[in-house]
């Protein structure tokens, strides 16, 4: 279950920046222009994001403990045989 919810996370991440390069590349506006746009909402939502990066720190954080409590009891027991 947490192979799947790090690799839920990895596809997550991985599709969210591909989108914006894409929405980048085809932005409809001039460079200029464009640049400005995300600048500005950048500027207005920086608040969110720096929530939304804590958070998924945080998820990391715990998922990365979560593997490492697992392969801790994997490497504790006994071996077979």
């Amino acid at each position: 279950m947490l192979r799947r919810f790090i690799l839920f996370l990895f596809v997550v991440g991985l599709s969210g920046t591909a989108g914006l390069w894409v929405g980048l590349l085809y932005a409809p506006g001039p460079g200029e222009e464009t640049r400005e746009k995300l600048s500005t909402f950048f500027a207005e939502n920086k608040e969110a994001f720096g929530d939304l990066f804590a958070r998924s720190r945080q998820a990391l954080g715990n998922a990365v403990d979560a593997v490492g409590g697992t392969v801790k009891a994997e490497g504790e027991r006994e071996p077979d045989g």
